[in-house]
C-alpha cells in the first residue's frame, strides 16, 4: 500500500503525482486507487491509473489516495465502500507510511544512479574512469580508483599496472618499476613486461630491460607480431650495451619472422654503423628506403655513412632531407649544424632550427645556443642577441651564451 498526500495547483502537477506517473511508466500493475477529496467523502475506486491522474489535474484541494500494486505476498484487502463502516486504517497513518516509503525509495534509487554506486558494482565502469583520468593527467585520482579496485579484489593485475603507468608518466620510475613487477607477479601479460622494459630503457638500464624481455619470450601463445617486437627490442637493447653477438642473434630471429620491416633494417644498419661496417650499414639503410622511402631514420643513416666516409656535402643533404620529414630529431639537428659549420652554409639550418623551436614549448638551452650561433654566422646579429638574452634569462651562467653576448656587443656597437 502506497498512500500519499497530494496537492495540485495552478503551476501543474505536484512532485508526488509525478512519482505516481513513474509507477505507471515502470509497468507496475495497479489493482485499485481511491481518492476522497476530504476524509468524509465517499472513496472513488478505479482500476485505471490514467483516469485517476486526470482527477488530480482538476483538483486543487488536498487528496488522499491509495495505490495497490501486485506483491509477492498476500494482497491487501479492497477498500471498504460502506459509508457507515469504520476505516481500517487512518489517513494520517497512511500518509506517514507513504512519506517514509518515498524517502527510502528515493534514496535507494538515487544511489543506484550515482557514479559511486556504479563504480562499486561495475569494474569495467570503474576501470574505464581510471584510464580516462590517467589520460587527463589526474594521476592521484586515477590511483585512488585503481587502489579501490584492488581492495575489491577485482582486476588486480590491470590495476597494479594502471598505478605503475601513472607513476611512469609522473617520472617516478622507481615506484613505476615496483608496481609493474607486482602486476607481473599476478599475471604474465605481455604488455606488463613490455611496459616494465620500457621504463628500464627510459632510465638507461638496458641490462634489466633485456632480462624482462627474455622472460617475456617464455609466455605461451605469443603471436608472430609479438615475437617479432620482442626480438627487435632485445636487439636494440643489446646493441646499446654493446653486446653485439646477442643483438645480431635477436635481429636474425626478427628477420625470420618479418624480413620486410623498414624499422628492423634501420636498427640492423645502426648496429653495423657502430661496428664500423659501413658497407653493411649502407645496404640495410637502402633496403629500408626501398620499403619506406620516407623513413627519416634510414635517410639519416645514409647521411651518417656519408659523414663517416668524409663526404660532408652529401651528409648535409641527407640530414636536411630527413629533418624536412621530421624536424623533432635533435641528434640529426646537431649533425646538420656540424656539417653547416664545416660547409659555411647557414640558411637551411637556420630554417630547421627555427621550425624546431617554434614547434616546442620547452626548448633546451643548448638548442637555443646553437640557433644563436648560426644566426651570428649568418650575419643576423640582432636576432642572435635575442636568443642569447633568452638563454641568459633562464641560465645566467651559460658560458657559451655569455661569450657570444660579449662578441655581439662589439658587433652591434660597431654597426651603430
Amino acid at each position: 500500500m502506497y498512500p500519499a498526500r497530494v496537492r495540485t495547483g495552478d503551476n501543474g502537477m505536484s512532485a508526488e503525482v509525478e512519482r505516481v506517473k513513474k509507477l505507471v511508466e515502470g509497468n507496475l500493475v495497479v489493482d485499485a486507487i481511491e481518492i476522497p477529496s476530504d476524509q468524509k467523502a465517499k472513496p472513488f475506486v478505479s482500476d485505471d491509473l490514467q483516469e485517476i491522474l486526470s482527477q488530480f489535474e482538476n483538483d486543487a484541494d488536498y487528496a488522499h489516495f491509495v495505490i495497490r500494486v501486485k506483491r509477492s505476498h498476500k494482497p491487501l484487502p479492497k477498500p471498504n465502500l460502506d459509508e457507515t463502516a469504520e476505516p481500517q486504517i487512518s489517513i494520517d497513518a497512511m500518509v506517514s507510511e507513504t512519506l517514509q516509503f518515498l524517502d527510502t525509495h528515493s534514496e535507494q534509487n538515487g544511489r543506484a544512479t550515482t557514479a559511486s554506486e556504479k563504480e562499486e558494482h561495475d569494474p569495467e565502469f570503474l576501470f574505464e574512469n581510471a584510464r580516462l583520468l590517467t589520460e587527463a593527467k589526474d594521476f592521484a585520482l586515477a590511483r585512488n580508483i585503481f587502489l579501490n579496485m584492488i581492495k575489491m579484489r577485482t582486476r588486480i593485475p590491470e590495476s597494479l599496472a594502471g598505478i605503475a603507468k601513472t607513476y611512469d608518466l609522473e617520472g617516478d620510475f622507481e615506484k613505476a618499476i615496483n608496481y609493474y613487477q607486482e602486476a607481473i607477479a599476478y599475471s604474465s601479460d605481455l604488455s606488463f613486461h613490455q611496459s616494465l622494459a620500457a621504463v628500464y630503457i627510459k632510465t638507461g638500464t638496458d641490462e634489466e630491460a633485456c632480462k624482462i624481455l627474455l622472460h617475456a619470450l617464455g609466455i605461451h601463445d605469443l603471436s608472430s607480431n609479438e615475437l617479432f617486437d620482442l626480438h627487435k627490442t632485445l636487439g636494440n637493447c643489446f646493441t646499446r650495451i654493446r653486446q653485439y653477438p646477442k643483438a645480431e642473434h635477436h635481429y636474425f630471429k626478427a628477420f625470420e619472422i618479418n624480413e620486410n620491416s623498414d624499422a628492423l633494417h634501420v636498427n640492423v644498419g645502426s648496429l653495423a654503423l657502430q661496428k664500423d661496417d659501413l658497407l653493411s650499414a649502407l645496404k640495410h639503410f637502402h633496403k629500408a628506403l626501398e620499403i619506406n622511402p620516407r623513413n627519416e631514420r634510414a635517410i639519416c643513416g645514409v647521411g651518417m655513412v656519408q659523414m663517416a666516409k668524409g663526404n660532408i656535402e652529401n651528409a648535409y643533404g641527407y640530414f636536411l632531407k630527413s629533418l624536412r620529414i621530421n624536424v623533432q630529431n635533435l641528434s640529426i639537428i646537431y649533425n646538420l649544424v656540424k656539417c653547416a659549420y664545416e660547409l659555411k652554409k647557414f640558411d637551411d639550418v637556420t630554417e630547421i632550427l627555427r621550425s624546431y623551436i617554434l614547434s616546442n614549448t620547452n626548448v633546451n638551452s643548448n638548442v637555443l645556443y646553437s640557433y644563436a650561433g648560426i644566426l651570428f654566422h649568418n650575419g643576423q646579429y640582432g636576432d642572435s642577441q635575442k636568443q642569447v638574452e633568452a638563454i641568459l634569462h633562464t641560465d645566467s651562467t651559460h658560458a657559451g651564451a655569455l661569450e657570444l653576448g660579449e662578441i655581439l656587443k662589439l658587433k652591434l656597437g660597431s654597426s651603430t
